[in-house]
């Protein structure tokens, strides 16, 4: 494995500077969205900053456009994220501690929130979007919970107890985690 020379050391502006030392996150780029400019939206904390990837080459660098605010990203670093996208469909979900929130997306420096599904004791720090599924786990009592996001504006809630720990079918000895689920390559159905 060839290891090469860093680029460039992140630098937020003041108040936003956290953000310079991110947990995780995910490159993002559509050819109709932005012009086809690429973003990078990092997770600091429960933190969501979005990233505007500029210059080409050896002058590639990253510029912080912004903290959403509005999204909070319960993630556990590269391996899971607290949010998730499908620049295809123009929508992301977030699981936080307000509940199941669905995004648009028409611009990767500013999507917007459509709707936030209330559920209690239940937050989830992975999530998977395979639309039209989303798949969540965490913490919080049962947090395992598969949506519809066909509409975003009206996530539907599948199968509530599908997910607990008290079924037989999901007594297993390891958490496999959403974004696995939602792949498809360890989901096994149950007959």
């Amino acid at each position: 494995m060839e290891v090469s020379d860093p680029v460039q050391c992140l630098e937020a502006p003041d108040p936003h500077t956290a953000f310079n030392s991110p947990d995780g996150g995910r490159y993002l780029r559509h050819a109709s969205l932005n012009g086809g400019t690429p973003y990078v939206w990092t997770m600091t904390g429960t933190q969501v900053g979005i990233w505007e990837v500029v210059g080409a080459g050896s002058d590639t660098r990253l510029e912080f456009v912004r903290h959403l605010s509005e999204m909070w990203a319960f993630g556990r670093g590269n391996a899971y994220h607290g949010f998730d996208v499908d620049l295809d469909e123009r929508i992301g979900v977030s699981f936080d501690r307000h509940g199941f929130v669905t995004w648009q997306i028409d611009d990767l420096s500013d999507p917007t929130r459509i709707a936030v599904s209330d559920i209690d004791d239940v937050y989830g720090n992975v999530i998977a979007l395979s639309y039209p599924i989303a798949f969540t786990s965490g913490g919080g009592r049962n947090s395992g919970r598969t949506w519809n996001v066909s509409d975003p504006s009206a996530p539907e809630l599948l199968e509530p107890g599908f997910w607990s720990t008290t079924e037989s079918w999901n007594q297993h000895e390891c958490d496999l985690g959403a974004d696995r689920l939602a792949s498809g390559r360890l989901l096994s159905l149950v007959g």
